[in-house]
């Protein structure tokens, strides 16, 4: 891939995490939530990798603190990666694509996760959970 296309990439996934902010604030918070609420809502089949929550609906979800938490960690890879995407070198070591996308995955065996390439982002730049 050329490093422009990395570029314009990096630039538009960057754009689209500037609507969803990471941090301690109660709105931040809500981010974390609503990650996990719109995962849960519309991959219910994915639920089973998440022992103790299998039959979690998206209104256990705002109530669970864990998933407040993990939506935090979640948010904070995605913009991490955001940000070293134009960084070849950076985002293909495999110490940081084996801590950020396969340790989180281990045990889901079937998932497609060409299925959720273009995910959390919709073609109009909005995150899929805060379009309307």
């Amino acid at each position: 891939m050329s490093d422009s296309k990395r570029l314009e990439i990096q630039s538009l996934c960057l754009e689209s995490l500037s609507k969803i902010k990471i941090g301690t604030g109660p709105e931040e918070k809500q981010n974390g939530k609503d990650f996990y609420k719109y995962f849960f809502t519309n991959y219910p089949d994915l639920r089973v990798y998440f022992k103790g929550a299998e039959k979690y609906t998206a209104d256990d979800v705002q109530k669970s603190e864990r998933f407040e938490k993990q939506g935090q960690r979640i948010l904070l890879a995605m913009h991490l990666t955001a940000r070293v995407y134009a960084d070849e070198t950076t985002i293909h070591s495999r110490w940081y694509s084996t801590r950020t996308f396969k340790k989180p995955l281990t045990g889901i065996a079937n998932l497609k996760w060409n299925r959720h390439f273009g995910w959390p982002f919709g073609q109009s730049g909005q995150v899929f959970w805060q379009q309307k």
